[in-house]
């Protein structure tokens, strides 16, 4: 599954994007989850494309698959906290080099997890 679109944002790293979009890069970091990086995509919408894709993908899978999933982080931080809305969403880690294993019941209901294998 594709990273969020960054817009003019993508391939700058934080102090590029500082220096050359200082009020929007404000704006955002002040309110991600509502303001869209410049001429890019919103999180409501890279949301709801992240979770369809998944639901795709696991409606695709007979009950006794295994599905391995390749993701950035925004992915995997956006469909753990599908199956843990308590958690939150920035301290969320996947180091790099590891995978998480998700248990999932008859309905798509993750039942168990390890983290970091």
């Amino acid at each position: 599954m594709e990273e969020s679109h960054f817009g003019a944002w993508e391939g700058l790293n934080a102090d590029e994007i500082q220096a050359t979009f200082p009020e929007d890069w404000q704006n955002w970091l002040d309110d991600p989850f509502r303001v869209s990086p410049t001429n890019g995509e919103n999180f409501q919408d890279f949301n709801t494309r992240v979770l369809a894709g998944l639901k795709n993908i696991l409606s695709d899978a007979a009950s006794n698959d295994h599905v391995l999933l390749v993701a950035h982080l925004g992915v995997l931080r956006v469909i753990n906290q599908s199956f843990f809305p308590e958690s939150n969403f920035w301290e969320q880690k996947f180091p790099a080099g590891t995978y998480s294993v998700y248990q999932l019941d008859e309905v798509g209901r993750c039942v168990g997890v390890v983290y970091d294998v």
